[in-house]
């Protein structure tokens, strides 16, 4: 997982039976409060240095994750980070990236409540980035929250949107997943 943060992501992965785990993260900090059954798995350094010099990382990889961080690089880097990848992976390897999606009314919020973010994402403009890295979308999926009966009235909110406007959103949570293929797998 890059940009792991704490590490709940890898904890739930092993809590879930996934031995071979590795997480890369730049923040010294974090070696101070890395769950003790993730924190051998944690890499903490530059991500630019990492790819340059991955050592034994555990590659080939068959799944990176990169959840919440895509937007904090330009579109330059987000395609110059999927590249630098593509050695790493393992044949039918799979990247997930979450990221906020400002195709849909709700995204602003999360994309515009941080700083840091440099690149703002749509379903068809994360396709062009993959495209430009070499790979291909092979899923988007909502990020769904909230109570059963919220996701309800949100569904039908967006039945009546979708029914009144000229152009609806491909997908309309606020945050959205995609996986990626590297051309070829």
């Amino acid at each position: 997982e890059i940009g792991c943060g704490t590490g709940q992501f890898l904890l739930y992965l092993r809590h879930k039976g996934v031995e071979r785990l590795s997480g890369l993260d730049s923040d010294r900090r974090l070696g101070e409060v890395l769950p003790a059954p993730i924190a051998d798995a944690v890499r903490i350094t530059d991500l630019w240095d990492f790819l340059d010099n991955p050592g034994d990382p555990g590659a080939p990889f068959d799944r990176v994750f990169a959840l919440d961080v895509i937007e904090h690089f330009t579109p330059a880097d987000g395609v110059r980070l999927l590249t630098r990848l593509k050695p790493l992976l393992a044949p039918a390897a799979r990247v997930t990236l979450r990221t906020p999606n400002m195709a849909s009314p709700w995204g602003a919020q999360h994309q515009f409540s941080d700083l840091t973010h440099l690149a703002a994402y749509t379903p068809g403009s994360m396709e062009q980035l993959a495209l430009a890295a070499g790979y291909r979308v092979v899923a988007f999926a909502e990020q769904r929250r909230g109570s059963p009966f919220r996701r309800f009235a949100e569904d039908r909110l967006h039945g009546f949107l979708g029914a009144v406007l000229t152009q609806k959103p491909r997908l309309w949570s606020a945050n959205f997943i995609t996986v990626l293929a590297p051309d070829g797998s």
